[in-house]
Order: structure tokens, then C-alpha cells, then sequence
């Protein structure tokens, strides 16, 4: 390179969704030599791109290095952390979209959902939970109840772990009805029709979005609900619910 051409580098990582090449970090510095260092990056499938900008002769040049395929990238569990959500004492309700996960869509990412409610939500597939595009997707399920959307959870890459005292589903829909490659654990009430303990949305939950003390809107728990006491004393207690509900209330 002369003195004045300029290298400039990207980063590209291949968008299974999408098909297209995305920039995810790019560099560049004027003169002949110098290193390129990249931060952590998630597993998938990468490619860089060289750009000499020949100021001499106001002409670019392109070169690729394609196929690069990382298994990790310093420390394994930096882009994991980096593309991961906590969901703790939260209601996810009122939402309608076109397509999928109505509530919530994880296209590739960690998210654990703890002491959660996710109803009345909306979409043509997966109306509370949807998981796809990615088998890095990963989700957790805990203390929580996914009842009163269109179709509650589908799974179609990834892993789902739940068993995990949560309650899923209610008598108004069958379990093909109300779940897609999903199956709840030995500890969760699975309150669909032909489910463990079939139970009515109303018998499950207010599906009205009230007040109901604290500082946002919630669904109250009905008197009797398969939800009340269904978790441990341990888990309510700990770290990150620490022994209080969304409302603040111990």
C-alpha cells in the first residue's frame, strides 16, 4: 500500500433469517502494515472483507476471505453472556404481531424467563413463546405461567428446559393445540384439556390487566389457582426474585 491508500476491514457474519452478509465490526487505518484485532465474537458462520481504497488511482479493491466458520472466540462464554436476558417478575401481556411470538421470540439468544406471566398475546404462530431460526437458542422456564395466548409455546430450534413448578396452557385448549415441539416437566401443571390438571383460564388468573398494587399492571392470581403455592420456598426466595413478587410484596 502507499502512504496515502487506506485498508479497511469487516467483520461479516452470515444472517440464517435473512440470508444476508451483516457487518458485526469493522477497522481500517491508512498506510502498508498493521494488525487486526477483533473482540469476542457468538459461533456461526463468518467471513472478512478487505477494502484497499487506492487514493492514487481513486480505484477499490475487494477481497474476501469466506468460510470462516468460529467455534468460540476467547473466552466460550463471553458471547453467550452477550446475548443473554433475564426475565424476572414481569408480565408480557397485550401484545398482537404478525408472524410470530407474541410475547416472546428468541431468534438466537439465552433468555430465562423466572416468576413470570406471559398471557394474551397474539401472533399466527407461538402466541406467548416462540423459539426459532437458531439451534444456538436456548430458554429457561421457571416459576412461571404461560397461559390465555392463541398458542402458547413453539419450539422449532433450540432447547427449552422448564419443569420448574411453572403452569402452562389452559382447559380451553388440547396440548397439540396449545404446544409445538414442547413437552412440560414432571413439576409443572400442565392445564390444557388432556393436560395433568385441566383448568380454565379464569380459574388460573384475572385475564383482566389491573392494578393490582406495585408499580405496573398485572394479572391477579384467582383464589385456588394451580399457580398459588406452587413454588418452592427456596426458589421464591432466592436470588434474583429474592423473596418479593412484581408488586414488591413479600
Amino acid at each position: 500500500l502507499g502512504r496515502r491508500d487506506v485498508f479497511k476491514w469487516q467483520l461479516q457474519k452470515y444472517n440464517e433469517k435473512t440470508g444476508n452478509w451483516e457487518v458485526v465490526q469493522e477497522g481500517g487505518r491508512p498506510g502498508s502494515s498493521g494488525t487486526i484485532t477483533t473482540k469476542p465474537v457468538g459461533e456461526g458462520q463468518y467471513r472478512f472483507e478487505f477494502l484497499v481504497d487506492d487514493r492514487s488511482s481513486s480505484s477499490n479493491y475487494k477481497v474476501y476471505i469466506d468460510d470462516v466458520t468460529l467455534l468460540s472466540s476467547g473466552n466460550p462464554s463471553d458471547w453467550r453472556e452477550e446475548n443473554k436476558v433475564d426475565i424476572v417478575n414481569t408480565t408480557i401481556s397485550g401484545n398482537s404481531v404478525f408472524g410470530d411470538g407474541g410475547g416472546i421470540a428468541n431468534y438466537g439468544g439465552r433468555v430465562n424467563l423466572i416468576n413470570a406471566t406471559v398471557t394474551d398475546n397474539y401472533s399466527q404462530f407461538g402466541s406467548g413463546i416462540t423459539q426459532r431460526y437458531s439451534a444456538d437458542a436456548e430458554m429457561t422456564i421457571s416459576r412461571s405461567i404461560v397461559s390465555g395466548n392463541g398458542h402458547e409455546i413453539a419450539i422449532h430450534l433450540g432447547t427449552v428446559m422448564a419443569d420448574d413448578h411453572n403452569v402452562f396452557g389452559h382447559a380451553g385448549l388440547t396440548s397439540a393445540a396449545a404446544f409445538t415441539n414442547f413437552t412440560p416437566g414432571a413439576s409443572d401443571v400442565t392445564a390444557t384439556s388432556d393436560g395433568t390438571a385441566p383448568t380454565a383460564l379464569a380459574a388460573i388468573l384475572d385475564p383482566a390487566l389491573a392494578d393490582n398494587g406495585g408499580p405496573t399492571l398485572t394479572h391477579n392470581l384467582v383464589d385456588n389457582s394451580p399457580a398459588v403455592d406452587l413454588a418452592p420456598n427456596a426458589g421464591c426466595a432466592a436470588d434474583p426474585v429474592a423473596g418479593g413478587d412484581q408488586r414488591g410484596e413479600t
